[in-house]
């Protein structure tokens, strides 16, 4: 009967070690990358346009469960410099609410929010910077 020369402590971490790089890193990875291509993908194929902008984007609700707010694709093409791509609070959109608590938190500044306001531009929308106050 051969032993294996580490301890079991030395084993198990190495296990947990392998564990973590396979889920931390590859599964991660693999999962980010399918996102973005179904987002660059199906959400130019298939949902609904609230803004008529020149290319096919489209907003997917369950898009935007599975991507974390990625999937309101036509708001994002037409405020593109927003933080934020839900517009309204039935848009989930859990992306911009990391943003927004890091820069409560003082880790961003001048993040650049979107929010429905009838009067304010010329499709009815307002901009809000938060964090320009801060040097």
């Amino acid at each position: 009967m051969t032993s294996c020369p580490l301890s079991p402590s030395v084993r198990s971490s190495s296990l947990a070690a392998a564990r973590a790089l396979v889920w931390g890193m590859f599964v991660s990875t693999t999962l980010l990358w399918h996102g973005t291509f179904a987002i660059n993908s199906l959400a130019h194929r298939a949902g609904w346009r609230r803004f008529p902008t020149p290319d096919d984007s489209r907003n997917n609700f369950w898009l935007a469960i599975l991507t974390m707010g990625e999937g309101w694709h036509n708001n994002h093409h037409h405020f593109p410099s927003a933080a934020n791509q839900g517009l309204y609070r039935r848009e989930l959109d859990a992306t911009f609410w990391v943003l927004r608590a890091a820069a409560r938190a003082g880790l961003i500044t001048h993040l650049r929010e979107i929010r429905p306001a009838p009067g304010r531009d010329e499709a009815g929308y307002a901009w809000r910077t938060r964090g320009a106050e801060r040097p």
